[in-house]
């Protein structure tokens, strides 16, 4: 497992996302990848593209899949798998593994967003935030709770803001005349997550919901400024979430996994597209910029290897790759 670095670019975006919470048409598109490589549609151990220009291959020093990555500085980032955490100071050359994170063992790691070269919030798929304000030497535990009279709540991502707040965007389930409804939900806490208040609310629709329309990350780089995606679709409000505007629809067979800001005007944007249509195992996954806010979006990174997401941090930008 690697991941790809570049640096000297402009903005400071830090968050990515995690594909555990992706719904499973996003899952057995990267699982078929990875068989297809097995199985010989690509030769063991050969990827369609190795080199990328301008970037840095940084190599994780794991052999579990990488599917996080969060840069708070030009030196210190972390990246996250199901069960592993790792953290680096000196800009990708060494990975050390943190053994202390206070995390269940029936539970996995959802999304990581890291604030400077010192915090770092952990959502887990239980809804469990781990952070440290520390660098890792140690960690406070808190529980998102379940919003008042539903029968679930689940939060896909999450984007720090400072040590103390966060967003989370997720689903919350009602009940009502035996039919169930899903709601898109986007959560803040301004105290180390010890309560939660509700920025956003909207209605999916009932069970079951078109997987296309969960939100599956967010970013923001202020308390007004937030991207988020939707698999299908890329969003932004510019007034703290009361308000989205559409700002990328993608075509049928691309989802949109990943998406990490800078500023209002600046974000970076992870897509993947299958090849062929016969062929949906083999797939082009892209990295894209935008410096107007969404009007226009330039490619940055073309690969047909399996990238996880994007991160980016001051100084440098990194998305964890999976090569056949």
């Amino acid at each position: 497992m690697w991941l790809a670095r570049v640096t000297g670019t402009r903005g400071g975006m830090r968050t990515m996302r995690s594909l555990h919470s992706v719904r499973p048409i996003v899952i057995i598109c990267m699982i078929s990848l990875i068989l297809a490589c097995v199985l010989g549609f690509l030769p063991p151990g050969e990827s369609r593209s190795q080199a990328y220009p301008g970037w840095d291959k940084q190599v994780s020093g794991t052999t579990e899949h990488v599917t996080n990555v969060s840069a708070g500085s030009a030196t210190t980032a972390w990246a996250s798998g199901y069960k592993i955490l790792l953290k680096t100071t000196d800009g990708g050359q060494n990975w050390v593994k943190q053994m202390n994170l206070p995390m269940e063992p029936f539970d996995y790691i959802q999304d990581i967003d890291a604030v400077g070269a010192q915090t770092l919030w952990v959502l887990c798929q239980s809804g469990a935030i781990c952070r440290t304000k520390n660098g890792g030497t140690s960690w406070s535990k808190k529980q998102i709770p379940q919003m008042p009279g539903s029968t679930g709540t689940s939060c896909h991502a999450i984007t720090a803001l400072s040590d103390s707040t966060a967003l989370g965007i997720g689903v919350c389930t009602f009940e009502s005349g035996g039919v169930f409804y899903d709601y898109e939900v986007i959560g803040k806490t301004v105290n180390d997550g010890d309560s939660w208040t509700l920025q956003y609310q909207k209605l999916l629709g009932p069970q079951p919901t078109d997987a296309a329309v969960y939100p599956s990350s967010i970013s923001s780089a202020g308390s007004n400024a937030i991207y988020a995606v939707k698999y299908k679709t890329v969003v932004k409000s510019t007034d703290g979430g009361v308000t989205w505007s559409t700002i990328r629809n993608v075509g049928p067979n691309t989802l949109v996994l990943d998406i990490s800001c800078v500023d209002k005007n600046t974000a970076w944007l992870f897509e993947v597209t299958p090849l062929l249509e016969e062929c949906p195992n083999l797939v082009s996954s892209s990295v894209l910029r935008t410096i107007d806010g969404g009007a226009s979006w330039k490619s940055v990174l073309e690969t047909g290897d399996a990238i996880c997401g994007t991160s980016y941090g001051p100084g440098t930008h990194a998305v964890p790759i999976m090569p056949c």
